[in-house]
């Protein structure tokens, strides 16, 4: 795949080809169909013996997006590097028994849709935009025939938009306060097929695939879906994560990241969480149902009852049992790992500082930290650098200076320039230096809060003009695409509109890098994957000792040692119970007696090269045999075998 993005049938050849020529350790696996009815293929590589030990997996998939044919690209490379050095050894050991399942392209529909012109970012499932009982009937045409479906802009005395005298590229709204006045009309190229007196209103499809994930679902917004997981895509995606439970590990290329970004967490105490005992369970614990109680008191009187029956009783918990609100940000222990991934890409992924985009509601990415229950990576490989403005001093308004800020050093700015600095960036009118310094007073706002109002003032000012922004992306532009990314402006004749000029950005400027210059990301992208691969290692039953107490009794010490450099479980899954613990348990045959001790205990977590100890005292008749059985639902079991004979 070196000579560029390839179209949805070459891509599907190559992958078939790639297949047969790697028999020998690469499977072609698939996930499920498209909307659309195309197959959505995972190759699986290694896993091929099993020597008594688990051996954690991982997924690497790109582009629920479709568009982001540059993660397709990349998880391409990625594969056929990894075969590389199997083939040379390198990987050999490593691959014989871990497997690593590669998902190139996880939307094919709206993948197959890049490469015909039109900027569409949802997959084929039918929406009625526009609520008039007929779906997807007025949808974009390339009407100048140049191959891309760009912008129509009409001269009308209702219009609101003009041409920027700085960048005759760009159109921006006109600004009644300066004394301009709107000339055109701006449309997307096509026509009216409808006749609703509106053009392209119900474009074909859809449903964005990377918004429709459970976790955190984005209710009531556009092009979500109608409810979690709607899609086929996504419910075949999570299934086959279900199904292979050796999984331990998702890294997914998309366009948002955690690698480069801080990471939201939760920051407080949840055992110091106040809250009051549904009445049902009050009455039964004797507690007051009205009064509140700290989470940590309750877990106290919980052990104290005996109502949790030995059970690992904690505040996580307990919020789950009673139905109060479960945190829904990464755990600060989890943040650590998170913290340290982040430097070890920096490191090797030098680049110019992105977008800071963490994946929001909807996501895969949270999908499978918070509700699947492994670490999960996504990466955006490239994105518009946050350098727009550089080298310019930041207003005391800026969302970094308001974060650094307490409420009286937010008291002691002055009037002036916060007002000076709101109407810049477009707030409204009652927004102003008194009303924000009377809220902080009030304790109702705080620096970091305004911060974020700010940063909605701003993506309001851009998205209807940003002109200074615009002009500076433009330049970006220009950097990254060369003169590749505008289609000049050119008169037409429209069928109803009469005469108008269509041109305008390309279809996913700004939104797909350049090929060349994902290509150059390649060689740091696989030596951060491949540093990744070197975190997992294994675990297993190190260790058994017996020891004889008596004549028939004896002691049982296993150890289950954690050879990765991860911990076994996240701690978000280990605190909630996401995923199930791990079991050690000790078969009562050939007339083997537990005197004390579980026969089934459990491990919630064994933290990096760490190992934990169950135990039990036994009776039993010397120099028989006994069997302890390892199992965890994600890889299976490991069964050991050993004496009754003190070593």
């Amino acid at each position: 795949m070196g000579k560029g993005y390839l179209k949805l049938d070459e891509l599907y050849g190559s992958m078939k080809a790639l297949s047969s020529q790697n028999s020998s350790i690469l499977k072609l696996d698939t996930l499920g169909r498209s909307q659309g009815g195309n197959p959505i293929y995972v190759f699986v590589v290694g896993g091929s013996e099993n020597d008594g030990k688990f051996y954690p997996s991982i997924f690497v998939g790109a582009n629920f997006e479709g568009y982001r044919v540059d993660g397709t690209y990349m998880v391409i490379n990625l594969l056929e590097r990894v075969l590389s050095d199997y083939k040379s050894g390198k990987l050999k050991n490593f691959l014989t028994h871990h497997k690593i399942y590669f998902a190139p392209l996880l939307n094919p529909d709206v993948y197959e849709n890049y490469f015909s012109g039109v900027e569409k970012l949802t997959n084929n499932f039918p929406v009625n935009d526009d609520l008039d009982e007929v779906v997807d009937e007025d949808s974009p045409e390339d009407l100048n025939g140049d191959g891309f479906i760009t912008m129509m802009r009409v001269k009308d005395e209702d219009g609101k938009w003009i041409v920027d005298e700085k960048d005759p590229r760009i159109m921006k709204k006109a600004d009644a306060k300066k004394g301009e006045v709107g000339i055109y009309k701006l449309y997307t190229e096509g026509i009216d097929n409808d006749g609703d007196g509106r053009i392209n209103e119900d474009a074909k499809g859809g449903v964005l695939l990377s918004k429709n994930f459970p976790q955190k679902f984005p209710y009531f917004e556009k092009d979500t879906g109608i409810y979690p997981a709607s899609q086929p895509e996504v419910r075949e995606f999570i299934d086959y994560l279900l199904k292979k439970r050796d999984i331990s590990f998702v890294f997914l290329f998309g366009s948002e990241n955690m690698l480069t970004t801080n990471i939201p967490f939760n920051k407080g105490n949840l055992g110091g969480e106040r809250v009051k005992v549904p009445e049902r369970f009050a009455r039964y614990l004797g507690l007051d149902p009205q009064r509140e109680y700290t989470l940590n008191e309750i877990v106290k009187i919980i052990k104290e009852s005996g109502f949790g029956r030995g059970r690992d009783i904690t505040p996580e918990k307990v919020a789950q049992f009673f139905g109060f609100s479960t945190p829904t940000n990464i755990t600060p222990t989890d943040k650590k790992f998170y913290d340290e991934l982040k430097k070890e890409y920096e490191k090797i992924v030098k680049e110019e500082k992105r977008e800071k985009k963490f994946p929001s509601g909807g996501s895969p990415a949270l999908w499978c930290y918070f509700q699947y229950g492994v670490y999960t990576v996504e990466d955006d490989i490239w994105s518009i650098p946050e350098n727009l403005g550089k080298g310019k001093k930041k207003g005391v308004l800026s969302p970094d200076n308001l974060k650094k800020m307490n409420g009286e050093d937010f008291l002691k700015l002055e009037d002036s320039k916060i007002n000076d600095e709101l109407k810049k960036i477009g707030a409204p009118s009652f927004v102003n230096a008194k009303m924000l310094k009377e809220a902080v007073k009030s304790g109702r706002l705080t620096p970091k809060k305004i911060g974020e109002m700010i940063k909605k003032f701003k993506n309001k000012k851009s998205a209807e003009g940003g002109f200074k922004k615009l002009e500076e992306k433009y330049k970006l532009y220009e950097k990254y695409y060369g003169n590749d990314f505008f289609i000049p402006w050119k008169t037409f004749k429209h069928p109803t509109l009469g005469e108008v000029e269509i041109g305008g950005l390309k279809p996913f400027v700004g939104k797909v890098p350049p090929f060349n210059l994902v290509k150059e990301r390649v060689d740091g992208e696989y030596k951060f994957f491949t540093g990744l691969l070197g975190k997992f290692k294994d675990v297993e039953i190190s260790k058994v000792k017996v020891e004889k107490k008596a004549d028939g009794i004896f002691k049982i010490s296993c150890y289950v040692k954690n050879n990765c450099d991860l911990p076994i479980f996240t701690d978000f899954a280990s605190k909630f119970s996401v995923v199930n613990p791990i079991s050690v348990q000790l078969l009562t045959d050939n007339g083997i007696k537990i005197i004390s001790g579980k026969p089934l205990q459990k491990i919630t977590q064994i933290e990096p090269h760490n190992q934990k100890k169950v135990k039990w005292l036994i009776s039993g008749k010397e120099g028989s045999e006994i069997t302890l059985r390892l199992y965890w639902d994600r890889w299976g079991e490991i069964v050991k075998k050993v004496l009754l004979k003190e070593e």
